[in-house]
């Protein structure tokens, strides 16, 4: 979800003709949804079985096997 956000508001910075936008849009939602994704991490781990486990064998959080 969170990188389908980054391509889609990359695409829109690059549809409306803007290169700037293209590029420090997807930087920009990235740096917004990092604490996002650190709460429901840790809501995660804490209230779903298992999750820790399989938080330890993948570790992509973003881009799989990259980020």
């Amino acid at each position: 979800m969170y990188l389908g956000a980054m391509v889609f508001f990359a695409g829109l910075g690059l549809i409306l003709g803007s290169l700037a936008a293209g590029l420090a849009a997807p930087l920009l939602i990235g740096l917004a949804f990092l604490p996002r994704i650190g709460i429901e991490e840790e809501t995660l781990r804490r209230d779903l079985a298992g999750y820790a486990d399989y938080q330890s064998r993948v570790r992509a959080r973003l881009v799989p096997g990259i980020f």
